[in-house]
C-alpha cells in the first residue's frame, strides 16, 4: 500500500529482511538515528543493551522483543547517560519503527506502527519530515517519473515538521522525489532517479553538504541509505595575474563568467551532479585555445561542493594549471572554526613554502605547521579554536623566525562556525586572496 520497498541509486539497497512471526508473543522494533547534532547512542530496551554506537543516519533491522510494555532508551554511546526515552506498549506480532528526532538539546523518540505496511503485500512509502533546518517550513512532496515536469499536485501536501504521511500502492519502477516549500514550485531537494522495489520509510533530515538544507534517508531493510540532493556546487577562482578569462561549460561560453577578472571569485554555482566539461581560456579566445591544464571534465558528486582555481601566469598562460578541491560547507566540530590555505602562486618566494599558524598574542602557542607547500598544494581544512591567529608563510627552510613572504595574514580572527579558504596568488609578489565564505548560509 505505500510506495517503495526499496530505493537505490545505481545499485539496489538491500530489501527488508522479513522477520517471520514465529512466536505470537514477539514484537519487532527497528531503530533510526535522525538527529543531526546528537552523538552516537546505545539502544537499551528494559535496561538491556540491544545495539551499540548507532550514529546519525544509521538505521537498523528489526529487533525481536517480547510484547507488552517496553522502555526504549537511547544512551550516549559508552555511557549510562540517557539522551531520550520512550515508554512503548508493543503488540504481539506487530512491527514498529523508533526514530530519534530533533536537535540533541531536545532529542526525542517518535514511534511509528508499521504493521500494516509490512504485512499488506503492497509497496508503501512513508514520508517523515525530520529536518530541523526546515522545521518552520511545511513541505510538499512530489513523486514522479524521472525528469518529468514537477506537476501541480504533490503526492504529499504541506507536511509539517515531525509529521508523516503514507503513500500507498506504488508500482515497481524508477521515480524522482522532489521537495518544495508548501505551495511553491521552487525545488529545494531533488533525489534524481530512484529505483523503487520495496517498502521504505523516507526521512527528510538535515544535510551538511551542498546547496540543499535537507537530504533523504531511505530506510528499507536492515540499513538506511543517505541520498544527497542531485546537484553539486562549483566555485571558480581566477588566479592568473592580469589576464581576464572566459569560462566554457559543456562547450559553450558561460555568460555569467565571461571576462572574469584577476582574483575574481564566482561564488558557488549550482550544476547537475555528474560529468561537467569545463574549459578556461584567455578572454575572447576560442575554445580550442584553452590550455590542457584548464580543459577537463569534472566529476561532480551529488550533494558536494567544490572549488576550481585557475592558477598560473599571464606570461605562460599555456602552462596554467587547475586546482580542484572538495569543499566543506559546515565547521567540522561544534564550537570550532576551519580554515584552508591554497597555494596558487607562481612566485619564487612561495615555491615550497613553509606555513606556521599560531596565536597572535603568544607565538609559542602553535596551532599548525607544514613545510614544502608549492603551487597546486593545499593544507586541507585546519580546525582551530576561536581566537586571533597569525598565519606566517616563509620561504622554504627559513623557519618560524623567517620573514613573511605573504603579507596581510596577521591578526586573523576566527569565530566558532567559520569555514574559510585563503588562496595565495601572484606572479612576483604573492598576496593572500580571501574567498567568499565556504560556510553555507543559514
Amino acid at each position: 500500500m505505500s510506495l517503495l520497498k526499496k530505493l537505490t541509486i545505481a545499485a539496489s539497497i538491500a530489501g527488508l529482511a522479513a522477520c517471520g512471526a514465529d512466536d505470537d508473543s514477539d514484537a519487532y522494533v527497528r531503530i533510526l538515528h535522525a538527529s543531526p547534532d546528537a552523538q552516537a547512542v546505545d539502544v537499551y530496551v528494559n535496561g538491556e543493551l540491544q545495539l551499540s554506537d548507532v550514529a546519525f543516519q544509521d538505521g537498523t533491522g528489526y529487533l525481536k522483543l517480547s510484547d507488552g510494555n517496553a522502555n526504549i532508551e537511547l544512551r550516549l554511546a559508552g555511557t549510562d547517560t540517557v539522551a531520550a526515552s520512550y515508554a512503548a506498549s508493543l503488540n504481539s506480532n506487530a512491527y514498529y519503527a523508533a526514530i530519534a528526532v530533533n536537535q540533541a538539546s531536545d532529542l526525542e523518540i517518535t514511534v511509528l506502527d508499521e504493521t500494516d505496511v509490512v504485512t499488506d503485500g503492497d509497496i508503501d512509502l512513508r514520508v517523515l519530515h525530520a529536518a530541523p533546518a526546515a522545521s518552520s517550513t511545511d513541505v510538499d512532496v512530489f513523486v514522479s517519473q524521472p525528469d518529468a515536469e514537477l506537476g501541480a499536485t504533490p503526492q504529499v501536501n504541506a507536511l509539517s515538521y515531525l509529521s508523516n504521511q503514507l503513500i500507498e500502492g506504488v508500482q515497481d519502477g524508477s521515480y524522482q522525489v522532489r521537495l518544495t516549500a508548501d505551495g511553491s514550485s521552487d525545488v529545494i531537494y531533488d533525489s534524481g532517479s530512484l529505483s523503487v522495489t520495496d517498502d521504505a520509510i523516507v526521512v527528510a533530515v538535515n544535510s551538511a553538504k551542498g546547496r540543499s538544507p535537507v537530504s533523504l534517508l531511505v530506510w528499507a531493510g536492515p540499513a538506511a541509505t543517505a541520498i544527497q540532493d542531485n546537484t553539486a556546487e562549483l566555485r571558480i577562482v581566477h588566479a592568473i595575474d592580469t589576464q581576464d578569462i572566459d569560462v566554457y561549460i559543456e562547450g559553450e561560453l558561460y555568460a555569467p563568467l565571461e571576462d572574469m577578472s584577476y582574483t575574481q571569485d564566482s561564488g558557488y554555482v549550482v550544476f547537475p551532479a555528474g560529468s561537467l566539461p569545463i574549459s578556461i581560456t584567455a578572454a575572447d579566445a576560442a575554445l580550442e585555445d584553452a590550455p590542457s591544464g584548464l580543459s577537463t571534465s569534472l566529476e561532480l558528486a551529488r550533494g558536494e561542493s567544490y572549488t576550481l582555481v585557475a592558477s598560473g601566469s599571464s606570461d605562460d598562460f599555456a602552462n596554467a594549471i587547475r586546482i580542484f578541491l572538495t569543499d566543506q560547507r559546515e565547521a567540522s566540530q561544534a564550537g570550532s572554526a576551519d580554515i584552508r590555505l591554497i597555494n596558487a602562486s607562481v612566485a619564487t618566494d612561495v615555491n615550497s613554502a613553509d606555513v606556521y599558524i599560531y596565536e597572535s598574542a603568544d607565538s609559542s602557542q602553535e596551532a599548525y605547521e607544514t613545510t614544502g607547500m608549492s603551487q597546486g598544494d593545499d593544507t586541507d581544512y585546519i580546525t582551530l579554536a576561536p581566537d586571533t591567529y597569525d598565519i606566517h608563510i616563509v620561504a622554504s627552510g627559513s623557519g618560524k623566525a623567517g620573514p613573511a613572504v605573504v603579507p596581510g595574514l596577521t591578526n586573523q580572527t576566527v569565530a566558532a562556525g567559520d569555514v574559510n579558504s585563503i588562496v595565495i596568488v601572484g606572479k612576483t609578489t604573492p598576496v593572500a586572496l580571501k574567498l567568499s565564505s565556504d560556510k553555507r548560509a543559514d
